[in-house]
């Protein structure tokens, strides 16, 4: 069993542990009321079909659909099912800046999280692409191969963060060279790599990089992420600082992105807070296809079960909430 997004398992754990406690709260203090008032014993012999236990069975079915309805947004996955997918000949790297200079504010809500947005839904247009994913700071790190499966994808890209990196830094020309290398070489689809960064780095080689994939037939493009204006990186309760305690403000290297894409054979865009147009960019890569064959790839995926646990919370719920068990008086 495998989860969709796991960025919920906080709503889980937090959602379960206030509801347990708030139940355990309420009958200590019902059990503390009960026992100064009357006594247990008293009360015990005025009702003696309440067991005196703390936690009766409606409040157990609530903790446990509060819980199971919670742990459905994680989507739990399992059993496999087989999806074909008609591919366009395209075969695309999407490289993902998660440096963190990526977190600044000047994007909103921040860069990564303008970039997240951005490429899903680029992922939402371009069915029939074969497409991978490789995250850079310091180093680059390959998360997918090329495949079909854009599902897997999309979940990548909206969990990535700057926390996946191993060293900070911006190695563009690194995040190139993996995609050159890992590319399949015995197919004819086109290849293309899309570099998704704020151009904040010191990395000559990049330019150089592009270059030689260019060579090779491998078409390169770069979105770049940011303002010129720049902005601040967020950091604990403030922000960055440097070495005389100075906010670090990062800018949008904007000629570097520009560079890498002329070098590459492909073409430039830019987010920032308007809305990003896809029509340029998608036209080119489209065009990169014409003349590659359309395949067909079969591949196994798990089915989402989030309506299993989801209709037994709110089962558990339900009952929960109108099942009340009534103490029974003995006659003297």
């Amino acid at each position: 069993m495998k989860f969709e997004d796991l960025g919920y398992v906080w709503v889980f754990l937090v959602l379960t542990g206030l509801i347990t406690a708030m139940f355990y709260l309420v009958f200590r203090k019902r059990k503390k009321i009960i026992d100064q008032k009357l006594g247990r014993a008293v009360f015990l012999k005025l009702f003696p079909s309440w067991n005196g236990k703390m936690w009766p069975p409606n409040s157990s079915l609530i903790v446990g659909g509060v819980a199971l309805c919670a742990f459905s947004l994680l989507n739990p996955q399992w059993g496999a099912q087989t999806a074909r997918v008609s591919a366009k000949g395209i075969d695309l790297y999407i490289a993902l800046d998660i440096s963190n200079s990526m977190m600044a504010t000047d994007v909103s809500p921040s860069r990564l999280e303008k970039a997240k947005k951005v490429l899903t839904e680029l992922l939402d247009e371009v069915n029939g692409y074969r497409v991978g994913l490789i995250y850079f700071a310091g180093s680059a790190y390959l998360q997918m191969p090329v495949s079909a499966d854009l599902s897997v994808a999309k979940l990548l890209i909206k969990s990535a963060n700057p926390y996946q990196a191993g060293n900070q830094g911006t190695s563009i020309a690194e995040s190139i060279d993996m995609a050159v290398s890992t590319f399949e070489k015995d197919n004819q689809n086109s290849k293309v790599v899309l570099i998704v960064t704020d151009g904040e780095t010191h990395d000559e080689a990049s330019v150089t990089s592009a270059k030689k994939a260019e060579e090779m037939g491998i078409t390169v493009y770069c979105l770049g992420v940011g303002t010129t204006e720049g902005g601040l990186i967020p950091y604990g309760n403030g922000f960055k600082t440097d070495e005389n305690n100075e906010p670090v403000r990062t800018v949008l290297n904007k000629d570097l992105v520009n560079e890498i894409a002329e070098a590459g054979g492909g073409i430039s865009g830019f987010i920032d807070n308007s809305k990003f147009d896809w029509n340029s960019l998608a036209a080119s890569i489209e065009d990169k296809a014409k003349n590659t064959l359309t395949t067909t790839e079969t591949y196994n995926v798990k089915g989402s079960r989030y309506q299993w646990p989801l209709g037994f919370g709110i089962l558990m719920l339900l009952i929960g909430m109108f099942y009340t068990q009534k103490p029974k008086v003995t006659e003297q």
